[in-house]
């Protein structure tokens, strides 16, 4: 017997959340789960954000493709004023079960984590209509309204969970509201918001970018993205279950334009890497997000490839470490921590990758010692 295709509405839903988890992180985005209430249940949400303790509520409504086809402007403005009052309802029940119980969710890449009780996390109404009706909805209470091609819009631009939940308190207290399918007005107005701030630092990069990036430049967001993909990935070298998002959490805080920076140093040093075949490395800090990041790029000639050969990872805590000092030297706060990144590159076997992530003040170096201080590394 075939499987049955999910109705329109649980397909939305789908969608709306597999956006967020491909231009986001999947391990940050969770699908609905049950709670009892009184004889029966009900359902969390249709879908939780939550990157770190910040999370948001997302609502999904979508009109059947049949009955849109005879909807006029008028009829689409009450279907969705209709429905977008119902997800409301919906998001804030949510959210009262939140402030007072908890439950447990599991993100699309099978993490499961507790939340709650938690208090005052917005909700966001994505209303999936194909004549997209320019109401304009109040937004009092802590809810967004958004068209479906806006929440696409926005990921589309802002490639990061944490920067989707910031973007969204952001918007709900700028004061500016904008009729459904309009998020780009406003979005702009809060991406030239950061553009000012950013114009009075020499180092600072906006948050948000005010217009699409060219295609060397989403290559290079790209690179970054696989880079956290490679940490969440089982197979990459001293994976670690139980840690492996504490790697992650700091590289979704690191925005879009911030991004293109990093791919663009990554692409340079791999490439000075296979021209030189010998090692590269940079480091990196952005005060804002307090991300620091130390990358190093290890070329491989050994014809045969050790997976467990302790050399590289040695390397890479010795490296780590270093600049760590270095960056405690210069008066950074020791609990921004460092996280180091190794890829081992082979001519044949490709590349394969290491993480080290120091998270408080290592013992002092002894002097003379030749040996790799292990106080406060954990190694991934």
């Amino acid at each position: 017997m075939s499987a049955s295709l999910p109705d329109q509405g649980t397909a939305a839903e789908g969608y709306t959340r597999w956006i967020s988890g491909n231009l986001g992180v999947s391990d940050f985005v969770y699908v609905p789960g049950t709670v009892a209430k009184g004889s029966g249940s009900r359902e969390v949400s249709d879908g939780l954000l939550v990157a770190g303790e910040r999370g948001i509520i997302v609502q999904v409504k979508s009109r059947e493709r049949g009955a849109a086809r005879t909807d006029d402007l008028a009829k689409a403005e009450r279907w969705c004023r209709k429905h977008a009052a119902r997800a409301a309802r919906q998001g804030l029940g949510t959210r009262r079960w939140l402030s007072r119980d908890s439950v447990r969710l599991v993100s699309l890449r099978g993490y499961e984590r507790e939340f709650g009780p938690v208090e005052d996390w917005p909700i966001v109404v994505v209303i999936a209509h194909p004549l997209e009706p320019p109401i304009a909805f109040d937004g009092s209470g802590g809810v967004l309204y958004l068209s479906l091609r806006d929440w696409v819009g926005l990921h589309t631009l802002i490639r990061s969970t944490f920067g989707l939940i910031t973007y969204v308190d952001r918007a709900l207290s700028s004061g500016l509201d904008v009729p459904l399918g309009c998020e780009s007005e406003r979005y702009l107005r809060v991406a030239e918001a950061d553009l000012r701030w950013a114009s009075f630092s020499p180092t600072a990069v906006p948050v948000l970018p005010t217009e699409q990036l060219d295609a060397n430049d989403w290559f290079a967001v790209d690179l970054f993205s696989e880079l956290m993909e490679m940490v969440a990935d089982s197979s990459s070298l001293g994976w670690d279950s139980r840690n492996y998002l504490k790697l992650i959490e700091p590289l979704d805080r690191t925005p879009t334009l911030a991004r293109v920076q990093l791919g663009r140093k990554m692409i340079e040093a791999f490439q000075a890497m296979e021209r030189s075949r010998s090692r590269r490395s940079f480091f990196a800090l952005d005060r804002e997000s307090g991300v620091a990041l130390a990358i190093l790029y290890e070329y491989d000639h050994d014809p045969e490839v050790d997976l467990a050969d302790s050399y590289f990872p040695a390397r890479l805590a010795a490296y780590s470490t270093l600049r760590y000092y270095h960056l405690v030297e210069a008066g950074i706060d020791p609990s921004v921590g460092l996280l180091g990144v190794q890829v081992v590159h082979h001519p044949r076997q490709g590349r394969r990758y290491n993480f080290v992530l120091i998270e408080s003040s290592p013992s002092a170096i002894p002097s003379g010692s030749q040996d790799v201080p292990r106080g406060g590394v954990r190694y991934l």
